[in-house]
């Protein structure tokens, strides 16, 4: 199976587990789109494996005579977008007071849910420091816009069966025995659209039956538009489980810092196909933590291989 993933800019080093994880526990082929990167230094371990490719692109161009080419790749974010991510920042700046004031717990109480005006409002009432997608990092949102379009675009160009994977996955078993489902996503926690940090799209699927149609009809690439549980266009895409990729989400008090902190979830892991560690570029992970551990345990198995 051919797995590709997109990157705009350098590589963060956190990226070692995707590609340790990827070589330890997959077959096939992982095809690394990049485009204003000029340095691939702290991968070259992984890069030298005949199973990677790095290709420089320019998704620009790749959209050209698509129905893609309507995007303006330069552009930030749409109105509604804009208006988000400064909510957001106003939210972290009333936040950041907060954490100074010795009333810190009970004034935490009193601030108000923020949710994307597009996502509508959610049964879980989660305050916007529960959303992965967006942050107080402007270049987060930038580079989510671009991979939204290419991991789209994708299922337009190539003709073959794939899986899109963002690398801020950690893969801990065999995608194999998923494939004969028939396309696929998963579920984004408890919405009610789905999560493409990981998406398959087979030869005859749905997705390259009906992808162009879906971005004409929306004219945007964002999950919470084109894999709505309720859009018929997709009508036969299989929404899997949370747990089998992303399996922290649903757990109360759910806490993504832990992965890089300790080892406590290492038990949840257990029954994945792999885990969603949501970002965290710029984290140093610490000595005893799940990822080093997982990091530790996927380089000594490579270290053994011919």
């Amino acid at each position: 199976m051919k797995f590709i993933a997109y990157w705009n800019g350098n590589i963060p080093p956190v990226t070692k587990l995707f590609f340790s994880s990827f070589l330890a526990t997959q077959s096939g082929e992982l095809e690394l789109y990049v485009e204003n990167c000029d340095n691939l230094n702290t991968l070259e371990y992984y890069l030298k494996s005949q199973r990677v490719k790095v290709q420089k692109i320019s998704l620009k161009a790749l959209c050209s005579n698509t129905v893609f080419e309507r995007f303006d790749l330069d552009q930030q974010a749409n109105s509604f977008d804009r208006f988000v991510v400064k909510a957001y920042k106003e939210y972290f700046h009333i936040i950041s007071k907060v954490r100074q004031s010795s009333f810190q717990h009970k004034a935490s109480k009193r601030l108000p849910y923020l949710k994307h005006p597009l996502m509508g409002m959610t049964q879980t009432g989660k305050s916007v420091v529960d959303l992965p997608l967006y942050g107080s990092i402007r270049e987060k949102y930038d580079l989510t816009y671009k991979a939204d379009i290419f991991r789209c675009l994708m299922c337009v160009l190539m003709k073959e069966s794939f899986v899109y994977v963002d690398l801020d996955i950690c893969f801990l078993k065999d995608f194999l025995d998923l494939y004969n489902l028939g396309d696929f996503v998963y579920e984004w926690e408890y919405q009610s659209f789905a999560n493409n940090a990981i998406i398959f799209s087979s030869e005859n699927g749905i997705l390259k039956k009906n992808m162009t149609a879906l971005i004409e009809k929306y004219d945007n690439a964002r999950p919470w538009y084109i894999f709505s549980r309720e859009e018929p266009l997709i009508d036969g895409l299989n929404i899997l489980p949370c747990e089998f990729f992303d399996p922290l989400w649903k757990q109360e008090n759910a806490n993504f810092n832990q992965f890089f902190e300790d080892n406590s979830i290492t038990n949840i892991l257990s029954n994945a196909y792999a885990y969603h560690w949501h970002n965290h570029w710029k984290t140093l992970p610490k000595e005893d933590s799940c990822y080093s551990h997982l990091l530790n345990k996927f380089e000594a198995y490579l270290g053994t291989l011919p």
